[in-house]
This record gives C-alpha cells, structure tokens and sequence, in this order.
C-alpha cells in the first residue's frame, strides 16, 4: 500500500512559511525564521535515506542509479526553470551577474562560492548529501552492516561531532561571512544525517523507537522546547548560535519529527489539507520565494497600492509566493515526476519515503 504521510508535508509546510517569513522580515519571524532550512535537512535527511532503508528492506540491495535518476528528476527540472526565471530577471532589470555565479548554480556549490540564486545554497548541501548516503549505505551493504544500530550511531555522532568541532572553531574567529561560517556542507551536514539516523530506527528498530519515545516524552520535550526557543535570543551572527546552537536545533527538530511519526491521530481532517497541500508545493515555493513575492510586494508598494500598511504587502509577499509554487508544482513540478513515474525502475509500493511525490 502506498501512504503517504501527511504530518511530514505540514512539517515541510511549517518550515518554507519561517523562511518565507525571514526573508520578508515579518516580526518575531525575522529574526529565528532561518531554522525552516534546518527542519527541512532533518526531514530530508530522514525521507531520502528512508529510500534506500526501505530499498534495502524489499530487494536486499540499492540500486544507486535508479536512485539519483528519481532525485534528478524531482531535483532539477524546477531549479532550471526557476533560475532561467531569474535570468531573464536580471537581463530585463539590468542587473549584473556573472558566468562564475551560473558555474556555483550548475555545479551545485553555491554554498562555497555565490550563485545567482541566493537560497539554492540548501539545495548544495542536500545534493553533496545524497552523494555521501548513497556511498555510505552501499559500503555498509557491502559490509554487511546495514541493520546493525552501533553502526549508524557511530557514524552520526561522528559527523555531529566534526560539524561541531569545526563550526565552533570558525565561530570564534570573525568576521562572520554566510559563506564561510553558515552555508558550507562540511559544517551543515549533521543535520541531515539527524534525519538518517531517526530514519534507521523508525525503519530498522521500529518497536523500540517507539518505546524510547513514550518513556522518555516529557524529557524530549522539554530539550525540543528549549531548543527551537534559543534562536529567537541569539543573534544571527552570535557564536554560540553559529556553533551549539545550531547542533541543539537539529535535534529538536529531529525531536518533532519523532513526536510527529508517534503521534496517535488522525491527520486526514480538512484541517490540516491546506497545510499538508502547501508542503508538498514547498520546494517550488521554497525556490521561486525571493523572486516572486519581492517583486509583487514592489509594485503594489511603488504603483498599486502606495501608502498601505506594511502588513498588507506582507501579505502580497507571502500571497505572491505560494501561488507562484503552487503553480510551478502543479504544471511543471508534477509534469516531470509524472514522466519519472512511467519508467520501470520507479515502480514501487511502500509508505511515504518510496512516494513518487518525492
């Protein structure tokens, strides 16, 4: 049977909402609304290693190239739209950009050198990312160790560890710069692999994930609370934030998905449809968002509606970007996964992480 959980899309919904709030700067978002990009590397890293877990589950094997043909096909299609969109921008409002710039966005490393598009460096991250699970997992197959718990625990500290370790030692040495001490894989990525390692317990260890989750809930919740309030306190550039913070984040987060894949209710109410129906349009949303709604915002501002209150572009922004996601993912987004799904190697049947919508 092939389900699809819908508290996960509400969660991608919560987090493309902070950082369409951040960047439009609506209060208290403004200032904390940048941990929408880490709850979605924790969920990613949880739905895309699930992949491969319930792969292996079924076939007792990986096939990688079936893998990155499905993410290149989820992947690549809206990135390329959106960012001849902002191509065609630039050239009609004149602005500069360079050959340099495009190289960072095709080749995916745009969180280490400036690409034209400004948020894509999330998408570098995650990219880098499924190179190293896919590596990691079919050595473990290899091995022979893929369902052995000490293992995935190693490996995830371990990187929690170095990430830390080297985030702490550049938060210290200023002047900050995002693409030195925030955006680089190297200090990003254990909070895709907090996604991984919920991933392996949910799929491998189902039962006692559970039962670690109901004794121990009153704890996970008072570290979940404490660690999604710290960044309304810290500032952006503040050390601490830029190096502990960051790593208390991610598991708070990891904290809410494991509540949220135990949590006892049903979650088809019409309630939570629209939200659910936001996060699967998120990664349209989240890549058309600094282009669309600051444009729309402008005008209204400077010829439609001059004068208004500051709320009421606000909501032009927030408006203006979601029926651009929205769009791209139903015309364009969906059109490409549609295509994927008729080749042989995507058929499949399993619970959400093996959905064709991923």
């Amino acid at each position: 049977m092939n389900k699809r959980l819908i508290q996960l899309d509400i969660l991608r919904c919560f987090a493309v909402l902070l950082v369409m709030c951040r960047h439009d700067f609506i209060v208290p978002f403004d200032k904390a609304g940048w941990i929408g990009v880490d709850l979605f590397f924790v969920l990613s890293g949880f739905l895309v290693s699930g992949l491969l877990f319930k792969e292996y589950q079924q076939k007792g094997a990986v096939d990688a190239r079936r893998f990155f043909i499905r993410r290149r096909f989820k992947i690549y299609p809206v990135f390329w739209l959106v960012l001849l969109l902002y191509l065609a921008y630039f050239q009609y409002r004149s602005i500069g950009w360079s050959y340099r710039q495009l190289l960072a966005e095709l080749f995916f490393v745009q969180n280490y050198i400036p690409g034209i598009m400004f948020v894509t460096w999330s998408l570098a991250v995650e990219e880098h990312f499924y190179l190293i699970l896919i590596l990691l997992t079919l050595w473990a197959i290899r091995k022979g160790l893929i369902g052995n718990g000490r293992l995935i625990t190693q490996v995830c500290i371990g990187i929690a560890v170095i990430c830390l370790a080297w985030r702490t030692g550049l938060a210290f040495h200023p002047p900050f710069r995002l693409y030195t001490h925030f955006f680089p894989t190297h200090l990003r990525l254990d909070a895709l692999f907090a996604g991984v390692f919920v991933s392996w317990h949910y799929h491998f260890n189902h039962t006692g994930f559970v039962a670690f989750l109901h004794a121990r809930r009153p704890l996970l919740l008072t570290l979940m609370a404490a660690g999604l309030l710290m960044p309304f306190f810290f500032d952006f550039w503040n050390p601490l934030l830029l190096s502990v913070e960051l790593t208390i984040l991610y598991i708070a987060f990891a904290i809410v998905l494991c509540m949220v894949l135990t949590m006892q209710r049903s979650w088809d109410a019409a309630v939570w449809k629209p939200l659910a129906f936001t996060g699967k349009c998120s990664y349209s949303i989240y890549l058309i968002h600094q282009l669309v709604g600051p444009v729309a915002a402008n005008l209204f501002k400077t010829r439609l509606l001059p004068g208004a209150p500051t709320a009421i572009y606000n909501l032009i922004y927030l408006s203006a970007d979601l029926i651009a996601g929205i769009l791209i993912y139903l015309f364009f987004e969906q059109y490409f996964l549609r295509i994927r799904d008729r080749f042989s190697f995507s058929r499949q049947t399993a619970e959400y992480p093996l959905n064709s919508t991923n």
